[in-house]
């Protein structure tokens, strides 16, 4: 089976963002409303949340998570009239 050119340079631009991954997934999760709320206000991430951003750079099963979990509280935002 051969490789695409295009395959390759997602896989090399992939392995570009990749760093020390400092959290599990399961502590990403712990984080993940703290982090919701440091992203929705602008604020500047601590060390906790910054480990949080790297692992869902690398993690697309918690990237996922996260990303249903800000859709899921914008919706509720939209019914609450907020």
């Amino acid at each position: 089976m051969a490789i695409s050119y295009d395959q390759v340079i997602e896989f090399l631009s992939s392995i570009s963002i990749v760093a020390p991954d400092q959290l599990d997934c399961g502590g990403c999760f712990e984080l993940f409303a703290e982090f919701v709320e440091a992203e929705e206000r602008g604020d500047k991430l601590t060390e906790p949340l910054k480990a949080v951003q790297n692992h869902l750079r690398q993690c697309p099963c918690c990237a996922y998570e996260y990303e249903t979990l800000v859709e899921a509280i914008r919706e509720a935002d939209k019914e609450s009239g907020a």
